[in-house]
């Protein structure tokens, strides 16, 4: 694991799940006996019949206690949309511990276990159909009927009210184990496995049962919510590569200019100041940096989250605002959140972009001089994990003159020195496309490394918004470095929100290059016991329209093949995944503060694959909008490199072959 600043940084190629890093609730536990019947027992699967899914469920019980909260994203209903959620659970769930967002597509809100059961639970047409053809009297006198059982273990327990005076309703069997889940989930607090204590089985009981009596007093005429499963944590998953995908031949050949393209980074941050990003065209004046915009979107959830109406935010990169210009936009982000209104873009996206204005601003002096002549505003932030600014740099690195001061880099490892000292030398550092424009859209906190799949989700619609309010086409592609892992207990593989907002977005005319994921190797502690896996893609690489790259060797991919840590197909649905393969070990490029690195993962093997995407559509501009076209053009022309497809997709990149073929 990297280091930087003296914490851990996360990237693709070392990542585990942090959400994973605390207890976790053992395979043999009650919960998962419910949850995942043992086919002794003759049980049926709870994981997708209610609209609290099995992750949500698991993570609840790996709590401290009743209080602590779960991360959540709520999928509406597809009558009333994100507005009905909102108008339905606002007033209920508006506490500042309950940082309630939006998006377009989906509501973020941290909740306990009673919340979801009071107040979540009820919005689901689930929730209406175990009330409405059961009867809620009926339901009511189950729970009553739980409630007066005798001293019994979990297990006889669990017999019990599968088969103890069962009323005629056959819903009413969901709402057995309902009751039995959640408090299953209580009586796993603290503990490896839950207590048989009777005392413990009857307070969780009759907490549940509360809960939920309270719930059948708040059903809505109309559902709102359709299912509840985590906000997911996402992980992050040169110049010598160029020549393995034959990217410096194709620009040799047919003079490709890309400079009219533009390709969003949805990464942890890409340095705007670093040389690499530098624009050498004459008329370039003082707009100078590629990195054409800066949004950083792990600040939505704090901004939609406001204080209540007449209090100005006080969050710190608004600082350069007054008070009154911040208890405006507090008051009018406040009432789209309780009225139930779609999420205003234009109004946002202002508070969201980081400015372009620099502390020592040699790439635009006369723009910097001007803004200081006026009010304080705020200050760039450089990003302080590298990883975007890597993945950035593979895509359009232009570094004319570079000269790294070795004195002031860690090196990791000799590759990293020869790499400094070939870079010295040759005095040039190229991406794919080093011309290229870039859009920097953060979904990874500077300070805590963490991202989640809210803020990739707001990103991704942010650039169909960028795209659908202009006459002509703003970003052209979207490369997506970072891993969310797929649980496939609680979602269809290929349809977790993340894919299918790729899919809307790809349907908008993007193109979305993802990294296949890191997990292909199961590394344990014993190292004889470590193993391959198979169907380890992750999100969003097992959207089916996304273009999903695996990781090879940097020079000698026919010899050494596929990288031992890429992930591999097919999808856990039977799809062929990944598309195809790039270099993605040992990649030698830009890193923030004016220096370059080598890293290696998925993470590196995606923006070749974008850059490819990118010549592209410099090159023959019909295909600007026709992503699908693009994808199959770049896996049509894929060199074999005698792999199994499972492995290798495709096969390796060949941009060459790519340009040759239209």
């Amino acid at each position: 694991m990297k280091k930087q600043a003296g914490k851990p940084v996360r990237t693709d190629h070392q990542a585990t799940d942090p959400a994973k890093e605390g207890r976790v609730i053992a395979r043999d536990n009650w919960l998962y006996e419910l949850l995942y019947p043992l086919r002794e027992h003759r049980g049926r699967r709870f994981t997708q019949d209610t609209p609290i899914l099995a992750d949500v469920w698991l993570a609840l019980a790996e709590l401290s206690d009743s209080k602590g909260r779960v991360d959540v994203l709520l999928n509406p209903h597809n009558k009333v949309g994100v507005g009905g959620v909102l108008r339905g659970i606002h007033a209920k769930l508006s506490k500042p511990e309950n940082r309630i967002a939006y998006n377009e597509s989906h509501v973020v809100v941290k909740v306990d276990l009673e919340e979801i059961l009071t107040v979540l639970l009820p919005q689901s047409s689930w929730w209406q159909g175990v009330v409405r053809r059961g009867n809620a009297k009926d339901a009511d006198i189950l729970l009553d009927r739980l409630a007066s059982s005798p001293q019994l273990t979990f297990d006889s327990w669990r017999k019990y009210t599968e088969g103890h005076g069962r009323p005629a309703h056959p819903t009413d069997s969901d709402l057995i184990q309902l009751v039995q889940i959640a408090a299953a989930v209580l009586l796993s607090r603290n503990k490896g496995q839950p207590s048989e204590n009777t005392g413990e089985l009857v307070a969780a009981v009759d907490l549940v049962r509360r809960s939920l009596r309270q719930a059948l007093q708040n059903v809505p005429k109309e559902p709102t919510i359709w299912t509840v499963t985590r906000n997911r944590l996402a992980t992050l998953s040169l110049w010598r590569s160029r020549e393995t995908i034959k990217a410096d031949a194709a620009i040799l050949v047919f003079n490709v200019v890309c400079d009219q393209i533009c390709w969003a980074v949805i990464d942890s941050g890409v340095d705007a100041t670093h040389p690499a990003f530098k624009r050498h065209d004459a008329n370039a004046g003082d707009e100078t940096s590629r990195v054409v915009k800066t949004y950083d979107f792990t600040r939505l959830r704090s901004l939609l989250s406001t204080p209540a109406s007449g209090s100005a935010l006080a969050e710190p990169w608004l600082a350069h605002l007054d008070a009154e210009q911040r208890r405006s936009i507090a008051i009018t982000l406040r009432e789209r959140l309780q009225n139930g209104l779609q999420i205003d873009w234009d109004r946002i996206a202002p508070v969201l972009e980081v400015p372009h204005v620099f502390d020592e601003p040699p790439q635009q002096p006369a723009r910097a001089k001007k803004r200081q002549k006026g009010k304080a505003g705020p200050r760039y932030e450089i990003p302080t994990s590298e990883h975007g600014t890597h993945v950035a740099g593979i895509i359009g690195a232009d570094w004319r003159g570079a000269t790294v001061d070795t004195s002031k880099v860690v090196v990791k490892d000799i590759y990293d020195l020869m790499n400094l000292q070939q870079l010295n030398a040759s005095q040039i550092l190229r991406g794919i496309c080093p011309d290229i424009q870039l859009y920097d859209l953060r979904v990874f906190d500077s300070r805590t490394g963490a991202g989640d799949e809210f803020a990739m989700l707001a990103a991704l619609q942010f650039v169909r918004h960028l795209n659908s309010s202009r006459s002509k086409r703003v970003i052209h592609g979207v490369n997506i470095s970072a891993s969310l892992e797929h649980d496939v207990r609680s979602y269809a593989c290929g349809r977790t929100p993340i894919c299918d907002e790729c899919e809307r977005a790809v349907a908008s005319g993007l193109v979305v290059v993802a990294a296949a994921g890191n997990t292909g190797f199961d590394e344990h502690e014993v190292a004889f016991s470590s193993s391959y896996r198979q169907s380890s893609i992750t999100d969003p690489g097992n959207s089916d329209s996304v273009i999903t790259v695996g990781a090879t060797h940097r020079e000698m991919p026919h010899t050494y093949g596929v990288s031992y840590f890429s992930s591999r197909g097919p999808t856990g649905d039977g799809r062929a995944k990944p598309d195809l393969v790039a270099p993605g070990e040992r990649i030698f490029s830009a890193v923030p503060r004016q220096l370059a690195a080598t890293l290696d993962g998925t993470s590196m093997a995606a923006p070749h694959v974008s850059g490819a995407a990118a010549l592209l559509l410099a090159r023959h501009g019909e295909l600007i909008g026709q992503p699908g076209r693009v994808k199959k053009i770049l896996c049509d022309t894929a060199t074999d490199l005698g792999r199994v497809p499972q492995y290798q997709g495709s096969g390796l990149l060949d941009i060459l072959r790519a340009l040759e073929s239209v």
